[in-house]
């Protein structure tokens, strides 16, 4: 298998063999049925990352980037009410919708974040109300520091801002306004949004103000697949350089214009210039 870290295209070979409770089933991730990719992308990324447990939890973010190679990057939300000073509160809802919204229309690939404890803790003046607030969260459908698919994100007629998610676990849905359950979904909505669905798979509406609320941030994964829609997709050209050739744009390879390039900055020992089919 093939993973893209720190810039570089590398081959992680595994075999079949998986590390299993002593009754049965796999330790870790499992499949639906008898699938096995996901086990086995498991495995060659622990071994990419040296362990398991390197690889139990962090940002989607850096699973993105190693994943696909293609260009990331994150959207943090405004702080909710009574957080701590000094995060970002110039990004307002309306800035978070208009970047969700475009890169939905851009057919990016999406994930969203839930909010920790200590930031739902911190949410209200009002000593106790926003640990009972933190507490109950599980009560409508959502898990912390949880990662989201976002599959959708439209306006309606009536002008609601709504979001399509799925929860990976294929279960537990949030249960708030514009759930599979909530009475905001009218006759006239349901014939709008005709992929609505009561089922328990893990899929789910919400608004953006719940949406901000609840979730802090978004990684957006610049990658198209020309199979899932008629946009253009993103084709790759990498050209390793040296990092302390930056001084401008005037030396790269021929064939690349400045306005087609993105430039990784990591720091790490080479750096790549990413070639698109479009604009990013």
């Amino acid at each position: 298998m093939r993973f893209c870290k720190d810039g570089y295209w590398q081959t992680v070979c595994v075999d079949d063999y998986f590390p299993c409770f002593p009754c049965g089933g796999p330790l870790f991730s499992r499949s639906n049925g008898n699938e096995l990719w996901v086990l086995l992308i498991e495995k060659a990324y622990s071994k990419l990352h040296r362990s398991y447990l390197a690889i139990q939890n962090g940002k989607a973010i850096d699973a993105l980037a190693d994943l696909t190679g293609a260009p990331v990057k994150a959207i943090n939300f405004p702080a909710i009410e009574g957080e701590c000073k000094g995060k970002r509160e110039d990004l307002t809802i309306e800035s978070v919708w208009s970047q969700l919204l475009e890169g939905y229309n851009s057919g990016y690939l999406m994930v969203a974040s839930t909010r920790s404890r200590s930031e739902l803790e911190s949410a209200t003046s009002i000593p106790g109300e926003g640990l009972q607030r933190s507490f109950s969260i599980h009560s409508i459908g959502l898990v912390l520091n949880h990662a989201y698919t976002i599959l959708q994100v439209i306006q309606t007629s009536q002008g609601n801002r709504l979001l399509k998610l799925r929860n990976p676990w294929g279960s537990l849905e949030w249960t708030g306004d514009w759930s599979d359950s909530s009475d905001k979904w009218t006759h006239k909505m349901r014939a709008e949004i005709k992929d609505f669905s009561q089922a328990d798979d893990g899929i789910f509406w919400m608004e953006i103000n719940d949406f901000v609320y609840y979730f802090g941030d978004v990684n957006v994964c610049m990658i198209r697949v020309p199979t899932s829609n008629s946009l253009t997709p993103c084709y790759e050209h990498r050209h390793p350089f040296n990092i302390g050739r930056i001084t401008d744009l005037t030396f790269l390879p021929n064939g690349i214009k400045k306005n087609q390039v993105v430039l990784s900055l990591r720091f790490i020992r080479r750096m790549f210039v990413l070639r698109t089919s479009r604009l990013i």
